[in-house]
């Protein structure tokens, strides 16, 4: 809920430079991560990194300069206000990284276009300026409630990808299983190159008034390396 409202004053307060200056909603959304960066759940990481990154972004600025001047006129500086300063700059700053592009295009070839059979075009970038390649990557694809992958087709598009000598680096996958992320693994994704694959999803039941789900890509040894982005396979639900 308070990212919510953080995204609200945001877009609220675009010519409002006073808001900014006002950090306690920020600072108290940092205090709730856990240790991997995120929140309690999938839903309130997607939706509190959205906000510290768009707070981020309207706050940081490459091209400022700052000079911090400290005079003290009754004994020496604690050196943990300084400490302090850092310990709220250093978090805001991270999550604007963005370790990886992640590009999703949901292609209906239903002849009557209802969406009940769909190809998921996935697009994996790492753009990571610190590392080359990650470790074994992992892309979890949560399923829109109604939906499951069809892994007869997974099968045969690897099938596909052999014979014709194409290498995406796919080492093996998850068995789909109903109410759980579908995982693909990876040997790694490098810098510099682009990884695509195909997964086709079918519709099992027609649910009424879904929502997007999400794909999470991330290191498997790094859990804070880590991107979300959101897709729905029917514009038309």
């Amino acid at each position: 809920m308070t990212s919510y409202v953080l995204l609200s004053y945001l877009k609220a307060s675009q010519d409002d430079p006073q808001f900014l200056l006002d950090a306690r909603i920020v600072e108290w959304l940092n205090k709730q991560r856990n240790s991997h960066g995120g929140f309690t759940s999938t839903q309130d990481t997607v939706i509190g990194l959205e906000a510290l990154a768009s707070y981020a972004e309207r706050v940081h600025s490459d091209d400022k300069s700052v000079i911090v001047d400290i005079s003290t006129t009754e004994g020496d500086l604690q050196h943990e206000h300084c400490e302090a300063v850092m310990q709220y700059n250093l978090p805001v700053l991270r999550i604007v990284s963005q370790y990886f592009d992640v590009q999703v295009e949901a292609r209906d070839h239903t002849p009557r276009q209802d969406c009940s059979r769909v190809h998921l075009d996935i697009t994996v970038s790492y753009l990571d300026e610190q590392n080359e390649f990650t470790n074994m990557a992992v892309v979890d694809v949560k399923m829109v409630s109604g939906y499951s992958v069809d892994t007869d087709e997974l099968e045969r598009y690897i099938e596909y990808l052999h014979s014709t000598g194409q290498d995406i680096g796919l080492m093996r996958y998850d068995h789909f299983e109903e109410g759980k992320p579908f995982s693909l693994y990876f040997n790694q994704f490098s810098r510099g190159y682009s990884t695509s694959f195909v997964l086709v999803l079918k519709r099992d039941i027609h649910v009424k008034n879904t929502r997007p789900a999400f794909i999470k890509v991330y290191d498997y040894y790094e859990g804070g390396v880590v991107t979300y982005k959101s897709y729905h396979p029917c514009s038309q639900d």
